[in-house]
């Protein structure tokens, strides 16, 4: 098992992990379908021919996104030119439910039911829509490849090496842990240096879909930049003036439709204030830059908020690991603490939402102290949520907290169109359907669960099982169709000792058990290292309990070291063997010293954003044994 303490700034910050601000289900049938009655299963846009319904769920009904003509109210009149699309009498500048589906303005993801989210919405009240489909279908999935034979590696870019919009003469330095989207474009954050340079660093992708692909900046902290971030007044750019801010911890992460979320800091040069910080969403089919959620919108949540005298919330923020769904639904979670009028100092964490014009909390420590757990005993409250959260391509949120009450105990839970159900959770007592009778969740305070969310609502829980007068690790998998858990379990019925990579949408996952690694789901697994490759036969290896990736296809990316400590490597499972994709001791790269992936199941999307896509690429980041440091996008073929 993968136990990961309680986590502070600090320590991610040594992780290396990023950071910033944004914002049980009690075993529901197959599929897992909310309790809730979806206002939008009653809402016909009048105009519907055909094609599914995107914006519903649970499937009965709602606005068509196929229909021909954006006119929600059937009055003739477009949404784009409309000034009352619901047809209510009420203006929509005035209107509280613009599209009259029941929800209000100010938690509507679509606030003018035309079918795009208003994240990726220029105009969402009422302009037909400009973003938010996905043609390039975005979320992974699609024709399996055939089986590779071998792996080539792609250099996208090397430390001394030209950095895009820069005079020659200015070179990288440094370079986050890239991510690859579906399409195959790389993302990663870039440091840099020498004479004439403009700024520091970057955020930049191998952009696949250019003809040749190239390396592409995205943003970068030039101060001739001022005025491109979204929402903010002209004097402030991409950048900080804070001596604590690591670029190359700043979180990103691919979604559906061609987004790129990234969170940086900005600068003002009209004041001395060092608080400014935002998650923001660049789309690469425009390019267009939209905010997510900045400090200023958060700190917009708290009650008596003090200003300095420019006006700026005395609100510092910090973002952690975004993610989004297919229309346009942000989660993200955050560490802040402020000062009040009264000059007392709040403090807390939450997980938060954003549809791009409103930011939600799901819980936050501070203002929901009083929050009640699904499905507990009256009194037992949220606590501590922790900062690892993950979301699918519907916009299913799944997150972990501790609860306090008679028990105190940890929960995961998932968050459905604004709707807390629990997953599970380490009361004594429970039944859950599929595990032994009185079987138990471990509760250890100090130690979080690794959980992952699959792309067809499988849900892996990393932790501890007492059952059957024994406890041991444990790798539990929720099965959405079968309504029931498993035990992933390596050979033999050997227990997990790990959740090494998320949940594709078979529901297979990466394993480590007894010391090997599986691709496991409920009733099968598969021992990837059964057959090792040539230049590996007779090595001793400990393959990585954590920074695996798996694909839709059932391919799967695997870390290992030499357990004498003479080297590492990245191994990638074809489906039918293993292939040797970079390994130090063997010298592939030339040079190579350490390799860098991401490392929680919660950043592993497969088929949207991690390491490996459907397509049968993946990327890493080489450390050679001269510090220089390349990024490498690794090709099965």
């Amino acid at each position: 098992m993968m136990k990961r303490p309680r986590i502070t700034p600090q320590m991610l910050a040594s992780l290396g992990l990023a950071c910033l601000t944004i914002a049980v289900f009690a075993l529901l049938p197959a599929g897992c379908p909310s309790t809730t009655t979806d206002p939008n299963s009653q809402v016909s846009d009048g105009n519907s021919t055909t094609g599914t319904d995107a914006n519903d769920p649970n499937g009965t009904g709602g606005t068509d996104p196929n229909s021909p003509v954006p006119d929600t109210d059937s009055d003739g009149v477009p949404n784009a030119t409309d000034p009352d699309i619901d047809g209510d009498g009420t203006p929509n500048s005035t209107d509280d439910d613009v599209d009259g589906d029941g929800i209000a303005n100010v938690s509507d993801s679509d606030v003018d039911g035309d079918g795009t989210s208003n994240a990726d919405d220029t105009t969402p009240a009422g302009d037909g829509g400009t973003g938010g489909t996905d043609p390039n279908n975005s979320s992974g999935g699609g024709t399996v490849p055939p089986v590779p034979v071998s792996v080539v590696l792609n250099e996208i870019a090397r430390t001394g090496g030209m950095v895009p919009d820069q005079v020659a003469g200015v070179t990288f330095t440094g370079f986050s842990n890239p991510i690859i989207d579906s399409q195959g474009r790389v993302a990663f954050w870039g440091t840099y240096a020498g004479t004439g340079a403009l700024g520091e660093f970057g955020l930049y992708i191998w952009d696949t879909q250019a003809t040749p692909p190239a390396l592409r900046r995205i943003i970068h902290d030039d101060p001739a930049t001022a005025g491109i971030v979204p929402n903010r007044t002209l004097p402030t750019y991409f950048g900080s003036k804070r001596a604590d801010f690591k670029p190359l911890d700043q979180p990103i992460a691919w979604g559906g439709g061609d987004r790129l979320l990234f969170a940086c800091a900005l600068v003002d040069t009209s004041t001395a204030s060092n608080r400014r910080v935002g998650l923001y969403r660049w789309r690469a089919s425009d390019p267009n830059l939209a905010r997510v959620a900045d400090f200023e919108q958060v700190s917009g949540l708290f009650p008596q908020v003090k200003k300095a005298s420019d006006g700026t919330p005395l609100f510092d923020t910090t973002f952690y690991l975004p993610g989004i769904s297919d229309d346009g639904l942000a989660v993200f979670t955050a560490t802040y603490q402020y000062i009040r009028e009264n000059n007392t100092f709040p403090s807390g964490r939450g997980v938060y939402t954003s549809t791009g014009t409103a930011v939600s909390a799901v819980y936050d420590t501070f203002l929901h102290q009083n929050l009640a757990v699904p499905e507990q005993s009256a009194g037992t409250l949220f606590d501590q949520p922790s900062l690892f959260t993950t979301i699918n391509a519907t916009g299913d949120i799944l997150f972990q907290s501790l609860y306090t009450g008679s028990n105190d105990g940890r929960g995961v839970y998932l968050v459905r169109n604004a709707t807390i159900f629990r997953v599970i959770d380490t009361r004594a007592n429970a039944s859950w359907p599929g595990l032994p009778l009185g079987a138990q969740v471990v509760y250890d305070p100090n130690a979080e669960f690794a959980v992952a969310l699959g792309p067809a609502g499988h849900i892996g829980v990393d932790g501890s099982l007492t059952a059957n007068n024994a406890t041991n690790h444990a790798v539990l998998l929720w099965d959405p169709n079968a309504a029931s858990w498993s035990t992933l379990t390596g050979l033999n019925a050997t227990p997990a000792d790990a959740l090494a990579s998320g949940v594709n949408n078979s529901g297979q996952a990466v394993i480590i058990a007894g010391g090997n690694p599986f691709l496991a789901s409920g009733a099968v697994q598969t021992q990837l290292n059964a057959t090792l490759p040539a230049q590996l036969q007779g090595a001793a290896l400990t393959w990585g309990a954590a920074g695996a990736a798996v694909s839709n296809t059932s391919r799967a990316v695997l870390p290992y070291a030499y357990t004498d400590g003479s080297g590492s490597g990245l191994a990638f499972w074809t489906s039918q063997q293993l292939l040797v994709a970079a390994d130090s001791k063997l010298g592939t790269p030339t040079g190579l010293a350490q390799i860098g992936v991401i490392s929680d199941p919660e950043s592993d999307r497969p088929g949207r954003s991690g390491t490996l896509d459907d397509a049968d690429e993946f990327v890493f980041r080489a450390i050679l044994s001269d510090s220089s440091q390349v990024i490498y996008k690794a090709v099965g073929q």
